[in-house]
């Protein structure tokens, strides 16, 4: 896959758990520029539909396609395009700043050769280079939290998926986070999930709302907080959504 990506596509996706009950079902969703912010209660769906874009789960029906150069190819996105930062940070205690990095530009199928300067690269962009040889699991929770964003960039991927990228940060330490995060989305498509409802604005294009397996809103995030607190907005769609259920 030489060819420039472009984004993500699932079409009529169902998914159902090992005791047949179904999250998705007839679900669309194309993901194509910036950075979208994915919001919805506990159990709504967001680490499934990130396990599926992922080709971790698969789907019982439908497709998760990549779009490249503005073709659709029906296949997840290959592991050296895309970059997830889990919700738990990955603090591998053998290891310091520099070889988990290392080891991220491993396991996504870099020359061993290369792999090094990859996770330099990434480990400047997060702003960690003075921490290299520190032991993984004695820098603090912000620092780890941007060594996870750092083992996703390795290798520069075009597609980052964020699981709750600033959940458990004191607010400076979101801060910092979400400065990086718009800095990247500049040449970075993003998806990210996050229950900081009224920090989207600041750091995200589109907003996406999911509740129970359905696409209950998409659009612009200055369409979505035009109408004063987008936490209101937000708690408003869940209960009107509920209710049909």
């Amino acid at each position: 896959m030489n060819q420039p990506f472009t984004g993500i596509k699932m079409t009529d996706v169902e998914f159902k758990y090992s005791n047949k009950s179904t999250l998705f079902s007839g679900f669309d969703l194309e993901v194509k520029d910036g950075a979208a912010v994915l919001l919805g209660p506990n159990g709504a769906g967001k680490s499934t539909l990130f396990s599926l874009i992922l080709g971790i789960k698969k789907p019982s029906r439908g497709k998760v396609s990549t779009i490249l150069n503005d073709r659709l190819v029906d296949s997840s996105p290959e592991p050296n395009l895309v970059g997830f930062l889990p919700q738990r940070d990955i603090q591998i205690p053998s290891m310091t700043v520099l070889e988990c990095c290392v080891y991220a530009a491993w396991l996504k199928g870099n020359p061993r050769r290369t792999c090094k300067a990859l996770a330099l690269q990434a480990l400047e962009r997060v702003g960690l280079t003075e921490l290299l040889s520190f032991k993984s699991h004695k820098i603090s929770g912000g620092q780890a939290r941007r060594l996870g964003l750092a083992m996703a960039l390795v290798g520069a991927p075009k597609f980052l998926i964020l699981d709750e990228p600033s959940s458990s940060l004191d607010p400076e330490n979101r801060f910092i986070l979400n400065e990086l995060i718009r800095e990247i989305s500049k040449d970075t498509l993003i998806l990210a999930s996050t229950h900081m409802v009224e920090e989207i604005s600041e750091t995200y294009d589109r907003v996406l709302v999911l509740n129970n397996g359905r696409l209950v809103h998409d659009g612009l995030t200055s369409d979505f907080t035009s109408e004063g607190s987008a936490l209101k907005k937000y708690v408003s769609l869940i209960h009107e959504n509920n209710s049909v259920f």
